[in-house]
């Protein structure tokens, strides 16, 4: 665990320094250094599992790469963000109190299980930016394969999340059996 953790530590370093040198590449129009350092930027982001370092591996790309020259974009980044840390905040919660997220599915207005949670619309959002911004690359590979697998990766652990919190829920509130709870006359 130990050696994970400080490989992790490690790599989030070298992937910070990426994006950095990146960003600092791109603005002065050197396409040459700028899409070597996506590259090694990107054959991090593969190499990743842990749905909490994928998410702020993106808060890190989101704040260092994607914030154009020019700034106008800062408020669509800043959604992006916030975004991000609504995700880890429902995982995070999913993950460490199963009887409080269990409790507070109760007692939301939501009471379909198959209904996206804040996660999965959050990371959604996060997949429809990345969409639309390598759709604004096209031209360029380096930044669309760089979008793409950061994409992949946000688009793998929705799924996953998906998956465990439906099968979680359906433990204790049947498909059949939806929650109903009808308004007092």
């Amino acid at each position: 665990m130990q050696k994970e953790n400080g490989n992790n530590t490690y790599n989030n370093k070298k992937l910070i320094r990426y994006l950095h040198l990146a960003r600092v590449n791109y603005n002065i129009h050197n396409h040459i250094k700028y899409g070597e350092y996506l590259k090694l930027a990107s054959r991090i982001i593969k190499t990743l599992t842990n749905t909490i370092d994928i998410l702020n591996t993106e808060i890190d790309a989101l704040d260092i790469f994607d914030i154009n020259l020019f700034g106008n974009n800062i408020d669509r980044v800043n959604n992006k963000l916030v975004a991000c840390r609504t995700a880890i905040k429902e995982y995070n919660f999913f993950m460490t109190d199963k009887q409080g997220y269990l409790n507070d599915f109760i007692d939301s207005k939501i009471k379909d299980i198959r209904a996206d949670s804040a996660f999965e619309k959050a990371t959604k959002e996060i997949i429809l930016y990345l969409g639309n911004e390598k759709r604004n690359c096209l031209m360029n590979e380096n930044i669309y394969s760089f979008f793409h697998t950061r994409q992949n990766n946000i688009r793998e652990i929705t799924q996953e999340f998906k998956k465990a919190r439906i099968a979680f829920l359906e433990k204790y509130i049947p498909q059949d059996k939806q929650i109903n709870i009808q308004p007092e006359r």
